[in-house]
């Protein structure tokens, strides 16, 4: 069997302050980060084409939301694509794709963009990050030592 991988990773401003939802005892923090995937018009002129992506954070990470974050931050969220389904009023399955956030940082500026850089390519350090990644009781288990036996 063939490995697959379901990674983002999103680098963008919050365009509208974050929405907070609550179901199953699981508190979750909505984000809508603006993001643009570059490109050249026919005269080779560099165009952006904005995307707004959905974010749903959950946990530790809505706290952490809920303390920091608002419209205008400009956060790196990585995460995973999940697809949510539904039937509509008409008995039609619907669908939309949303990020679930692993991780998220704030920023401190967004990049100045400009035809000689790119984003990914730019090579300055990241100044006075805010990084906050979510607890997995899986992972925290498996990193715990192993207690040594007395003799």
């Amino acid at each position: 069997m063939k490995i697959s991988i379901n990674s983002v990773k999103l680098l963008g401003n919050v365009v509208d302050d974050p929405v907070y939802e609550s179901a199953d005892k699981q508190k979750a923090a909505i984000l809508f980060i603006m993001t643009n995937k570059l490109g050249r018009d026919q005269d080779g002129k560099l165009i952006q084409h904005p995307q707004i992506n959905r974010v749903f954070l959950y946990n530790t990470l809505e706290t952490f939301v809920r303390e920091t974050i608002k419209k205008g931050d400009y956060v790196f969220i990585s995460g995973e694509l999940e697809t949510r389904y539904w039937i509509d009023n008409n008995n039609n399955e619907q669908s939309f794709t949303v990020v679930v956030a692993k991780k998220i940082s704030v920023e401190e500026d967004s990049p100045d963009t400009t035809e000689k850089e790119h984003p990914a390519g730019n090579k300055t350090q990241r100044k006075n990050t805010t990084k906050v990644k979510a607890k997995s009781k899986g992972k925290q288990a498996a990193k715990a030592k192993p207690k040594r036996k007395q003799t």
